[in-house]
């Protein structure tokens, strides 16, 4: 903003940090303030925040109040990405700042807090009982985290709770101490190094993907053969629209840290961003980020699916007894019958099973965000040509190499045979394909709008249970890091 700190001008790098936000503190304030997380709608905890979320900006967009959740979610993704560069293009750093607020008040002398109360606007009263505030702030280049939660956040809370115009520039909080606030740089998705992610759709057959192209000599993932997680996309874990800036330096920074060279393709697995609104959008915002997803019998997936979930503990922590196993093989004809019987399953399971059987919305929106970013294929292209599937993909992904001749492409985490009694029941497997028949034309065209050839399987609503080899006989199975021999 006009004002640079010099190491001779006889100030610490703190006091000049402090000097230059004080002598252009309102343009601060203006790219500071917004909401760096999401919070889901039951998790949101008073009506203040959202209400400053949608007002801080009149979007050039100009587009209305979003009416839905992702619609919600992807305005404060752009708004981050926003005030992020407006904050670096005025040569300032952007950064997180989260102060447990209800503890560092309650941790004021009474008459500093008596004084706050008196000028907090009637707006913001709210915000003093609860237990954090978190927040985005503009600082000047030169400001480090202490500076940051010594001299700049209390400053911004004055400002922020008791308004400009009463509080004025010169309104000091007291420093709140380490324990009572976090602050936190933030990068842009694009410092993200990182080239594909294999983003679903689980229960398809992401781990044959993810064993086979790690073995192309060009391709590497993140976490070697292990089943990658990170700090970016997991949902559940991450919910911020901006990711810090020591997480992507340590992400980017893994190869080298391990004495490895980088490849010349890193991906990530995460089977799941096709099915999460805010994975897949935060996925989308790396330029260049090339996103995978293989389709598949939904008749099948369900049948797998249910199994899974079927005989998992109570607490969905631990595979348990055969016993419970045969119990769930004979269970999912009744699941899936007319009249269904959901046993033990309430209302959020089944809610949740079904969300996660359905893609044919998140196909449209991936299709969206990513463009010609987005490689989809059918399942069946295993089946047919291996060697040519996974050529196409590595070249497709920018490898200028082929696999090695000798390279024996195989299969993973699979299941050969009498899973279940759903296969028996030829009526049963018909009523749940024309259930699903959106999700058949949803993936004939998707497949269409990628450049692939739309399977004969597919075209004619065939899946798993039609096929003899795979359906019948002794059951076979092979986890995600072992070959299977069948």
């Amino acid at each position: 903003f006009g004002f640079a700190a010099e190491s001779g001008n006889g100030f610490s790098s703190e006091e000049a940090c402090g000097i230059q936000y004080g002598m252009f503190l309102h343009d601060y304030l203006n790219l500071s303030g917004i909401e760096t997380r999401w919070e889901p709608q039951e998790h949101r905890e008073f009506r203040v925040r959202s209400e400053v979320e949608l007002s801080r900006r009149n979007w050039a967009w100009n587009k209305e109040r979003p009416e839905t959740e992702p619609e919600y979610i992807e305005m404060l993704v752009y708004q981050a990405r926003t005030y992020l560069a407006e904050c670096w293009a005025h040569g300032g750093r952007f950064w997180e700042s989260e102060v447990h607020l209800a503890d560092y008040i309650g941790n004021m002398s009474g008459d500093v807090a008596d004084a706050l109360f008196d000028l907090v606007i009637p707006r913001m009263k709210d915000l003093t009982t609860h237990n954090y505030l978190r927040f985005a702030m503009c600082v000047p280049e030169m400001c480090d985290s202490t500076a940051i939660r010594r001299l700049l956040i209390p400053r911004f809370l004055g400002a922020h709770l008791a308004g400009w115009d009463i509080a004025g520039q010169d309104f000091f909080l007291p420093a709140p101490s380490p324990e009572h606030a976090i602050p936190e740089e933030l990068t842009d998705w694009a410092n993200l190094s990182v080239d594909f992610v294999i983003a679903g759709t689980q229960r398809c057959g992401t781990a044959s993907l993810w064993q086979n192209l790690g073995r192309h000599p060009e391709i590497g993932f993140i976490h070697g053969m292990e089943e990658d997680t990170d700090y970016f996309f997991a949902n559940g874990v991450q919910r911020r629209m901006l990711p810090l800036k020591s997480q992507v330096v340590e992400f980017n920074g893994r190869w080298a840290a391990s004495g490895r060279q980088r490849p010349a393709l890193v991906g990530l697995r995460h089977v799941k961003i096709l099915q999460y609104p805010l994975a897949r959008l935060l996925a989308a915002q790396v330029p260049r980020l090339v996103s995978i997803v293989v389709l598949c019998d939904p008749v099948g997936r369900a049948e797998k699916e249910f199994l899974q979930e079927c005989v998992k503990d109570e607490n969905k922590s631990e595979l348990v007894e055969l016993g419970k196993k045969e119990a769930c093989r004979q269970n999912i004809v009744d699941f899936f019958g007319t009249p269904p019987s959901w046993g033990g399953w309430g209302q959020e399971a089944r809610d949740a099973f079904w969300r996660s059987i359905f893609v044919r919305e998140d196909l449209a929106e991936m299709q969206r965000l990513f463009g010609r970013r987005l490689l989809a294929f059918h399942q069946d292209r295993y089946r047919e040509d291996e060697r040519g599937l996974f050529a196409f993909l590595a070249k497709a992904l920018g490898a200028t190499l082929p696999f090695p001749p000798e390279m024996d492409f195989g299969h993973y985490n699979s299941v050969r045979g009498e899973r279940s009694d759903l296969c028996r029941n030829r009526t049963l497997v018909q009523h749940l394909k024309n259930f699903f028949q959106n999700e058949f034309q949803a993936q004939a065209h998707h497949l269409a709008l990628a450049g692939e050839r739309v399977p004969k399987s597919l075209a004619l609503g065939l899946g798993r249970c039609d096929r003899a080899g795979d359906a019948r006989g002794r059951l076979q199975e092979c986890d995600q890091h072992t070959k299977c021999n069948f």
